[in-house]
């Protein structure tokens, strides 16, 4: 412990507030910027399962958000006439492809992250 954090603690002081690391921040901020794309995809697969059509505003604003994520993984799947067509309960292969894909990038960035915070740290 700092000697400020100790004479804060004989003063019986208990609410030490610390600024939280550089690292740790742009950690967190790398997390986020990997996660959003994720959790966009995954809600536009659920919408998809459960049948909601593009009438309804909701379903709307998230199939025009997550459109750029699943765009490049239409024509893979063999689905790319489908893939502007929201009628019906369905599950997308570009939407699953595209959130696997999205997923495991996500956990590769956090795993470099990590093994560069380290090193730096020694």
């Amino acid at each position: 412990m700092s000697t400020s954090a100790t004479s804060a603690k004989s003063r019986g002081d208990h609410s030490i507030v610390t600024a939280p690391s550089h690292r740790r921040t742009a950690s967190q901020a790398l997390l986020f910027i990997l996660a959003a794309p994720v959790l966009i995809v995954g809600l536009r697969l659920v919408t998809l399962l459960f049948g909601v059509t593009a009438g309804a505003n909701f379903a709307d604003f998230w199939y025009t958000l997550s459109g750029p994520f699943v765009a490049p993984f239409a024509g893979l799947t063999g689905e790319a006439a489908r893939y502007q067509t929201y009628t019906g309960s369905r599950l997308e292969l570009a939407s699953l492809l595209a959130l696997l894909t999205l997923a495991a990038l996500g956990y590769v960035g956090m795993m470099v992250a990590t093994i560069i915070n380290r090193r730096r740290k020694i």
